[in-house]
């Protein structure tokens, strides 16, 4: 009985040291805001990982030969709350970079969070130069902290994976070339058939036109997702894209590619 009438005197006494102790709500004051890739941030919460390499690959080969220039956008996002002013973080370019700024690529833009936003973008502009006729050439980076932003969440647990693996928030990798070659639909056994019967066959002409009239990104053709290319995408892909020729050839508009065929579809995409 005594040791019970002890239990319930310790109780109250923490109640007691509960109600006169204030609870602690976030400050981001002092905690700071953190800044980070949103891209990787997505996939990471996301069902299926669609690049775990830890790069992007950019072919300036499978684009026309008078595109001289691409400019990448990425979507860099703060946690905590918007601000009233700008607020900066850093690039910290890693050393091993092949590619060399000023040359091979800028930046066309200040590394910064505009005033009463949770995200911005950090655009940069790939120059089509001799060198990458040859080789791959390499830009890495990081975001780096400021006294405006911090860098303390580094990483994220992929759902993908059952959480057992993580991928990075702040570190950016682009390999680019300009060394002509087909994107795998129309080489990797799996979908080459697919990509002729659907798509017709290849020309960067074509597959830069079908980027610009339903808003892809020329990784969609060229990058093969973790989980495989899915297939409702030649049919889909395919008809608008003959939709979208049937309308602009009404207008007057008839497109060639660069080999001087007619741009159409397969047989089964028409």
């Amino acid at each position: 009985m005594k040791k019970f009438s002890l239990l319930i005197v310790g109780v109250l006494l923490m109640l007691a040291s509960c109600k006169q102790k204030n609870l602690e709500l976030f400050n981001q004051e002092n905690a700071g805001s953190n800044v980070y890739l949103k891209k990787p941030f997505d996939m990471a919460v996301g069902t299926m990982i669609l690049d775990t390499t830890g790069f992007e690959f950019y072919g300036l080969g499978f684009v026309p030969a008078k595109q001289t220039d691409t400019v990448i956008r990425l979507v860099v996002a703060v946690t905590g709350n918007a601000m009233a002013t700008d607020r900066h973080y850093k690039i910290a370019i890693d050393p091993a970079s092949t590619m060399k700024g000023g040359k091979d690529y800028e930046f066309l833009n200040e590394p910064l969070i505009r005033a009463n936003r949770y995200t911005d973008t950090l655009s940069i502009k790939v120059h089509r130069t001799p060198a990458m006729k040859d080789s791959n050439l390499v830009l890495t980076f990081s975001l780096a902290a400021t006294q405006e932003l911090q860098v303390e969440m580094p990483y994220k647990r992929t759902s993908a994976t059952a959480y057992r693996d993580s991928i990075s928030l702040l570190r950016y990798s682009m390999v680019v070339n300009d060394i002509p070659s087909k994107p795998y639909l129309w080489t990797n056994p799996t979908y080459a058939s697919n990509a002729l019967n659907y798509f017709g066959a290849y020309s960067a002409v074509k597959v830069q036109l079908m980027v610009q009239a339903m808003n892809l990104n020329i990784a969609d053709f060229t990058i093969m997702p973790a989980g495989g290319f899915s297939f409702s995408n030649f049919g889909n892909w395919s008809k608008y894209f003959s939709y979208w020729l049937a309308v602009e050839k009404s207008n007057g508009n008839v497109y060639y590619d660069e080999f001087g065929a007619l741009i159409e579809m397969g047989k089964y995409g028409k």
